[in-house]
């Protein structure tokens, strides 16, 4: 099982709560997990790095850094599930998460935080769960039902996908556009 998280890597991000998921998944799949962290790190890198190691992730996380976004693709074909744990502000709360649409443009099966436009978005398009991101053992439950049916896995993925080309493009987005301008 590998999961991805591609953005910027900070608390309210989730990055901590990635890591607290990395812990649950270790103890409940045998280290049996794969997690990619990508993109820059704008919080304590010797802290994080401390907390790695101080659960013993060094085997199943690793942290990227920035890359290009071209590379990102390549993780992304890699990936069995996309993360997206954002932290309830109000700017996270109030906005549509980029990196939802990037992974079901990927066909990308998504596991994210339990926000009401979140939550609507992967039910309604049947393309992901959604949990308690302070809760590790949840998340890490719904990790667990996701890889114990592949075929979930592939109809999830292949919703996203229709649900990006039918809604969540710039193409749809330019039609709302050029009608608020008229």
């Amino acid at each position: 099982m590998t999961l991805v998280y591609v953005g910027v890597l900070t608390e309210q991000r989730g990055i901590y709560n990635m890591l607290e998921l990395g812990v649950a998944l270790k103890a409940k799949m045998n280290g049996n997990f794969r997690m990619n962290i990508i993109g820059p790190i704008f919080t304590d890198e010797a802290t994080l790095n401390a907390f790695i190691q101080k659960h013993q992730l060094e085997e199943n996380v690793t942290l990227y850094g920035r890359m290009q976004y071209k590379d990102i693709w390549n993780f992304y074909q890699q990936a069995d599930i996309g993360l997206c744990l954002l932290h309830p502000t109000p700017n996270n709360l109030n906005s549509h998460s980029t990196k939802l649409f990037e992974y079901m443009a990927a066909e990308l099966p998504i596991i994210a935080t339990d926000f009401p436009d979140f939550i609507d978005i992967l039910t309604t398009n049947n393309c992901g769960k959604t949990g308690d991101i302070f809760n590790a053992e949840v998340l890490a439950d719904l990790v667990l039902e996701m890889d114990a049916d592949k075929k979930m896995l592939e109809d999830m993925g292949r919703n996203g996908r229709v649900a990006f080309d039918k809604f969540y493009n710039w193409k749809n987005e330019e039609k709302k556009l050029i009608a608020i301008y008229k």
